[in-house]
């Protein structure tokens, strides 16, 4: 069930009841305390569902990195739709994703190539960027940080070089983007918004590589915001759960995570292979494709929190998208103490084949 303003007004409504409820129950002094929290609880909730109001779309133009597939086609083409001038950016500007965006939509649309590992590649964009923003007289109200990758793997089976590749498009790829557009970004006193994660947030087994540069997001926009507020910048961190299957970040097809799991074998060290064993392995590459299959097809509640994010007058600074579980998640990885965090990950791997060298060693 994706958390939408429905479940905010029901939370809300409910929330409201039982305060009251305690309120008039009992005439003691723990039953005044109780329902003032949850009234306090029901005010926090209901204040998410005040209108913040939009920002006009005449004069403003919004540029998007990883515009090829998923979330960045899907945003360029709802910003396209009411009317903001997209500068989509995309690592092939001459492949059927950005083909696409061209012929479905209008001439406020234009393909900007930007591959985001690349400092010539941003720079080169940032110049187009601001030839069309003077030949059209507009102003960069926003950048939206959004081309991302993912690789799996235990960190023993994961090479340097598949560390340094991602990081470089996550992380480095994102600071590259924002240092190149801040200067056009004060100007117009518009907003960064940083694509992240709930793998920011928590770490899960075998998914480090991804992890680390979503939290490294994480700091890196907090730290932005309060360096950007006396420009009057605005920066918000959207934060999808389980939306992996339809983006581009490397999980959108079973053929993916196969050929993934078959280089992280290949790439590892004879003495690795021997110790773990290819049914440790096999296991562990069948939890990846069925995170795949786990993952919601609807991704619209990602793309209205990006939304939103881009056009709001007053955009939050975390978008955090997802089901229930998300949000209960948030609360059990971040604050709960780490020992029961690690019995819950026991008793989810209970059952699951051992590395070889450890039932050599009790067998």
């Amino acid at each position: 069930m994706p958390v939408n303003n429905r479940t905010y007004f029901a939370s809300w409504v409910l929330l409201t009841f039982v305060a009251l409820a305690v309120y008039k129950a009992e005439d003691s002094y723990g039953a005044k305390v109780i329902s003032v929290l949850f009234a306090l609880s029901g005010l926090y909730i209901g204040a998410k569902l005040i209108p913040r109001g939009r920002v006009s779309p005449e004069g403003r133009a919004v540029f998007i990195t990883g515009c090829d597939t998923g979330f960045g086609n899907l945003l360029a083409r709802r910003l396209d739709s009411v009317g903001f001038t997209v500068l989509a950016g995309c690592y092939l500007p001459d492949g059927t994703g950005a083909c696409n965006l061209v012929q479905e939509t209008s001439s406020r649309l234009t393909i900007v190539p930007c591959d985001v590992t690349s400092d010539d590649s941003v720079q080169r964009a940032k110049e187009i960027i601001k030839k069309e923003l003077k030949t059209q007289g507009k102003e960069l109200l926003a950048v939206v940080n959004n081309a991302g990758i993912w690789s799996p793997g235990h960190i023993e089976w994961v090479s340097l070089n598949r560390y340094k590749n991602i990081a470089e498009v996550n992380l480095y790829g994102l600071i590259r983007v924002t240092r190149a557009m801040l200067p056009l970004i004060r100007k117009s006193k518009g907003r960064v918004v940083n694509v992240a994660s709930i793998s920011g947030l928590w770490s899960l087994p075998s998914n480090s590589p991804y992890c680390m540069t979503k939290y490294a997001v994480e700091c890196f926009s907090d730290t932005l915001r309060y360096e950007m507020s006396p420009w009057g910048v605005k920066v918000a961190i959207v934060e999808p759960g389980e939306y992996g299957k339809l983006t581009n970040i490397g999980m959108n097809s079973k053929e993916v995570i196969i050929a993934t799991a078959n280089a992280l074998w290949e790439d590892m060290s004879a003495d690795v292979q021997q110790d773990y064993g290819r049914e440790y392995f096999d296991a562990q590459a069948d939890i990846y494709n069925q995170s795949r299959e786990e993952c919601w097809d609807d991704v619209t509640p990602v793309i209205d929190a990006m939304f939103d994010a881009v056009t709001s007058r007053s955009p939050k600074h975390r978008y955090l998208v997802g089901e229930l579980w998300t949000y209960f998640s948030k609360f059990k990885f971040t604050l709960l103490p780490s020992w029961m965090t690690d019995g819950v990950f026991k008793q989810l791997l209970d059952g699951f084949p051992k590395p070889a060298a450890r039932r050599e060693k009790f067998e």
